[in-house]
């Protein structure tokens, strides 16, 4: 079945829901989410302190098994994963975020949303 090019529409109670070309759409969205990332990267840099906002809480830290919330932590930005070899990807969490716990062997390293950090 072909359906790249072709109008596709639903009927829903006797009246039309959609008629988009699935082609198009597509190609919509990836653009969206290129320009998405290419703002991510404009307002963080790799290198920078950043402040946790809201309330983000993480298991695989050590000696916090139970849960550690990071609201009010500060951290670095150690890595960006928004894009790959130069391709925008399709990351949720796109900013890898390196924080210092006290009586931890390491650090624990946490991806996050750009809403959810601050610069400081």
């Amino acid at each position: 079945l072909k359906t790249r090019n072709m109008a596709l529409s639903l009927s829903v109670g006797g009246g039309r829901v959609a008629g988009l070309r699935t082609s198009s759409r597509r190609a919509q969205r990836s653009a969206a989410r290129g320009a998405g990332a290419a703002r991510a990267v404009a307002a963080l840099e790799v290198g920078q302190t950043v402040k946790v906002v809201v309330p983000v809480t993480v298991f695989h830290a050590p000696k916090a098994k139970a849960g550690l919330d990071l609201q009010g932590m500060e951290g670095v930005i150690v890595q960006s994963v928004a894009e790959f070899k130069g391709q925008p990807t399709c990351a949720t969490h796109p900013w890898v975020v390196e924080f210092e716990l006290e009586g931890a062997p390491r650090p624990v390293k946490v991806h996050v949303k750009e809403d959810e950090v601050e610069a400081v």
